[in-house]
């Protein structure tokens, strides 16, 4: 990826987001609860980090550790985005999360806000999510976008939510005049969307989303003329036409014990093992290994 990016910014620099479930998916990043991607994430540059779902797999205290200034646990060079997740006691977010990161890029700002899906605390492990909520985020997404343009004077203002819903869609391109959304970046169900909603004024709003599996990248491309955008592009690009990066490699190399210790060989079989025989198997060893009665498998 860091190649694809490298090969766009060769004309313009692009402002970059993650934006969620980035620290699942692999036993080097289980066993270092993220810290691999962290340092991935600011080899590239990225500018902020949206929460999504998994990002609470392993409670999400274990993951502000990366946000909170000491260098030796690993620290991110962006912010954190969630700016519907809070505290049920309090109703405040944690204090290491932002609601919007602003950026400046080829002389404008830009302004970010990201939020999760209000529905996601069901794709979450409930002991990790008993402390906290994910509010609506549309009205509070109308709040700080009006923020954004009257307060902080920005230029463009685009909604990153860890989400994919038509429904929540429609709503951000509801809203008008100061807090009228410019773009919409969306997550969670890793499907690959390049789609245009049209916003109050009869602007169309571009919506993104990247496949799963680091399959594509998108990009969105804003051209501004007298305040206004006139131009808007969508473009999915495929990391795999692209060679590895060395300064990432060299990054792997650090965890090279681990991931080889996620390789090891721990069976053998001489049969085709299909998902539902993959199951009986492994909800069978829980059987045998816990002494259980029963057990199920998700």
């Amino acid at each position: 990826v860091e190649t694809l990016i490298k090969s766009l910014e060769k004309d313009t620099e692009y402002i970059k987001v993650a934006n969620g479930d980035i620290f699942q998916g692999g036993y080097a990043s289980n066993v270092t609860r993220g810290r691999i991607f962290i340092d991935v994430l600011n080899e590239m540059d990225f500018d902020c980090f949206v929460i999504g779902n998994h990002e609470f797999d392993w409670g999400l205290e274990t993951i502000s550790v990366y946000n909170d200034g000491d260098l030796s646990n690993g620290e991110a060079d962006f912010p954190f985005l969630g700016a519907n997740i809070v505290y049920k006691s309090s109703s405040t977010r944690p204090d290491w999360i932002d609601e919007y990161t602003i950026v400046e890029n080829n002389g404008l700002k830009v302004g970010i806000i990201g939020v999760i899906g209000e529905g996601l605390t069901s794709s979450i492990l409930a002991e990790n999510v008993e402390n906290y909520k994910f509010l609506d985020p549309v009205p509070i997404v109308e709040r700080l976008a009006t923020t954004l343009r009257k307060d902080e004077d920005c230029d463009v203002v685009v909604v990153a939510t860890h989400e994919y819903s038509s429904k929540t869609n429609q709503k951000y391109a509801g809203l008008y005049n100061d807090a009228r959304i410019d773009a919409i970046l969306c997550a969670h169900t890793h499907e690959k969307v390049n789609e245009t909603l049209i916003r109050t004024d009869d602007y169309k709003i571009p919506v993104l989303q990247s496949n799963t599996k680091n399959i594509t990248v998108g990009t969105i491309n804003l051209t501004l003329t007298n305040g206004d955008i006139t131009k808007k592009s969508i473009t999915h690009y495929y990391p795999s036409n692209y060679s590895s990066s060395t300064n990432v490699l060299d990054i792997i190399k650090n965890y090279e014990d681990i991931i080889l210790e996620g390789e090891k060989v721990v069976g053998y079989t001489s049969t085709y093992l299909s998902k539902s025989s993959l199951g009986n198997i492994a909800a069978n060893g829980m059987v045998e290994f816990t002494k259980c009665d029963f057990a199920c498998l998700n």
